[in-house]
Order: structure tokens, then C-alpha cells, then sequence
């Protein structure tokens, strides 16, 4: 396919954070949305679909591209700790001892994803949940639970291992949970790990020769680019490409602090203070005259 021109100038102070991408050869890259991209921006958690996210050069002028979504989950390994809870209904009580697992998660506004748990265990019944603890409020009186996945683990079989349990997790907007699990009377089923299973995409362009290109996301504002190349989609999608991973996120913090008022709004208070001032200064005067 021949290059694709550059698209149009956006203003990069709307967008939230930049990375930089490696340099390398011209032709057709695949770069994957990794974790911290898909928590920033407007990714498939949202309606709008990555709508704010730029592939831009050093001209800030846009290079159109397209999103390549694929079964293949994105893996990330998560720790599991002791926790302590305080909701009821996630304390043991007689006869229903539970273990409960703080899960830190990479980034609080993760898309909707899935957690896999691992045992070495063999023979075992269990009943899982992912909870979020909330504190009292005005229709509870206590620290109360809410569940946000749940699942029944089994295996009976001595001589094999036993399944993997997943358990699908809504988006959030928060980088913890709580894994607790019904022990019944039993010791404690061994966790030997948890992988968060996030959506695998890639952002596919054509990279021009010699040009210093950057990634821009998060702007709730930013509609939905429409390129050309879309019209190239099966061939773009299909086509062999260079996998590419981008740099550091850096946080723009002047465009992540929102505008208390828009610039009419405070021109037209401001006008209307200039206007009251002026009457009181207008009445002094008149009160004044002897």
C-alpha cells in the first residue's frame, strides 16, 4: 500500500498523556494499547471506543490508523495479601470459615476484564467472590459488601489438576478488590495465582520514514477520528505488521485539570460584577451629595 498521507493538527494540550514510540523502518506497526493506555483512555470500557486516542508527529499532525481488537487476552500477573474485612458478610462465622485476598489491580478505570485464578489443590468445593467493601451509609448501618463476581471452584479428580476459575470483572473505578472464598470447614484452599485478562488491541498505521511520532490519549471530549484508511480495512488488518510497544506514560497535568467555568461563562460573570460594582459605586455617590 502506498504511505498514507498525514491527517490534520490537533491541539496536544487537550490530551491528558503522551508517550513516545520507537523509531524504526517505514511500513505498517502494530502498537498494543497495554494497560495504563487502556485505563487513561476512552477504550472499550466507553461507547465511544478509544474516540481520544492520536497518533501524532513531530508537527502534532495526526497519522490516521486503525483498531485492532483480538480474542487473545493482555495478561497481567496480580498479587494476592491477607486482607481483613469488616462487611459481615464476608467475615467467617461457625461453620463458614472464608479467606479474603486483597487483588491490587495496575489502574483504577480498567475496562471490563476477566480474573484467573490458579490451585495446585486437587480434590476441593469452593465458592468465590470479587466484593468491593463500602462503608456505612444512610440505608446501612455497618460496612456493607458488594459483590462484583462470583463462582463455584470444583475439582474431584486426584490425579489431575484442577481448572483454572475465571471470573469476569466489570469495569471500575478503582485499583482494588477483594477476593474471599467459602472454606466451609475446611483449611484454606492454597491460591497459587491470579492473571488479570484485559482486552488484547493494537492501533495499526502506517509509520512514514524518519519521523519522531508520539501516542496522546485522554480527552473526554474528543470525538471519534474519521480516516480514510478506513476504507482499507481489510487489507490493513490483514496485512503483516511490526509489533511495537510505546514508551513511558507522561501525564500532561495541565490538560488533566478541568476548567472550573468555560471562557464565556466567566466573561459574562465577569461583565455582570463590573455592572453590579458600578451601580453600588453609582448609589455611594448619590448618598454622598450633601
Amino acid at each position: 500500500m502506498a504511505p498514507v498521507p498525514p491527517g490534520s493538527v490537533i491541539d496536544l494540550g487537550q490530551f491528558g498523556y503522551v508517550r513516545e514510540l520507537p523509531p524504526g523502518a517505514a511500513g505498517l506497526v502494530a502498537l498494543r494499547l497495554d494497560a495504563a493506555a487502556l485505563a487513561h483512555s476512552q477504550g472499550p470500557a466507553s461507547d465511544r471506543g478509544f474516540s481520544d486516542v492520536r497518533i501524532v508527529d513531530a508537527a502534532a499532525r495526526q497519522l490516521p490508523y486503525l483498531v485492532d481488537c483480538t480474542d487473545e487476552p493482555l495478561s497481567m500477573p496480580v498479587a494476592l495479601r491477607p486482607a481483613e474485612v469488616a462487611a459481615a458478610d464476608l467475615k467467617s462465622a461457625p461453620g463458614h470459615s472464608r479467606s479474603a485476598y486483597q487483588i491490587a489491580l495496575p489502574y483504577p478505570h480498567l475496562p471490563g476484564a476477566r480474573l484467573a485464578f490458579d490451585t495446585d489443590a486437587r480434590v476441593f468445593q469452593r465458592r468465590v467472590r470479587v466484593a468491593i467493601e463500602h462503608p456505612p451509609d444512610r440505608h446501612r448501618r455497618g460496612p456493607w459488601a458488594e459483590v462484583m463476581a462470583a463462582g463455584d471452584w470444583t475439582h474431584a479428580d486426584e490425579t489431575s489438576g484442577a481448572p483454572r476459575l475465571v471470573l469476569y470483572l466489570p469495569a471500575l473505578d478503582r485499583a482494588d478488590v477483594l477476593l474471599v472464598v467459602d472454606e466451609g470447614d475446611n483449611s484454606a484452599l492454597p491460591i497459587a495465582s491470579a492473571t488479570l485478562l484485559l482486552p488484547s488491541c493494537r492501533v495499526r498505521f502506517y509509520r512514514p520514514e524518519g519521523e519522531a511520532l508520539r501516542l496522546v490519549y485522554g480527552n473526554r471530549d474528543a470525538t471519534a477520528p474519521q480516516y480514510d484508511l478506513s476504507l482499507a480495512a481489510p487489507e490493513t488488518l490483514s496485512a503483516p505488521a511490526q509489533e511495537i510497544a510505546p514508551g513511558p506514560e507522561t501525564e500532561l497535568h495541565a490538560a488533566r485539570t478541568p476548567a472550573l467555568v468555560s471562557p464565556r461563562v466567566f466573561w459574562t460573570l465577569l461583565i455582570v460584577a463590573i455592572l453590579v460594582l458600578l451601580g453600588l459605586i453609582a448609589r455611594l455617590a448619590r448618598g454622598a451629595r450633601p
